[in-house]
């Protein structure tokens, strides 16, 4: 199966994507799991399965990891033949539904001019 290519959400003001702003945040080494997970779903794609990914709800599924004794997940949809990561949090139990509801609204926001909220990056040698 070819790769499947990842793309990032950009808000309108073409600041930072939400999810690298996140990577920020949570470190070097944090980043790093986050980027090798990032590579097996973009090689998995449609095909990745639990406990990878899971699909939550209203087209909007996780990217799951653990590190920092946190559970970290990354929010992302599919359109058309791309995977739009939104953004990246930590979580103790359930997936908070306003992580869920933002990831649809960037959702929204992408399906309606896609060429101003992809922000592309190179994903060789992360």
């Amino acid at each position: 199966m070819p790769q499947v290519e990842i793309v990032f959400f950009q808000e309108d003001d073409l600041s930072e994507p939400p999810l690298l702003s996140w990577f920020s945040k949570i470190g070097e080494k944090g980043s790093q799991k986050c980027w090798a997970r990032i590579q097996v779903l973009s090689e998995q794609g449609y095909e990745a399965k639990r406990p990878l990914v899971d699909y939550l709800r209203d087209g909007i599924y996780e990217l799951r990891m653990r590190f920092q004794n946190k559970q970290q997940r990354i929010l992302y949809f599919f359109f058309e033949d791309v995977i739009v990561l939104t953004h990246g949090f930590s979580k103790k139990e359930r997936v908070p539904d306003r992580e869920i509801k933002r990831a649809v609204r960037y959702r929204t926001m992408y399906k309606e001019n896609p060429e101003s909220h992809t922000f592309k990056l190179e994903m060789k040698g992360r």
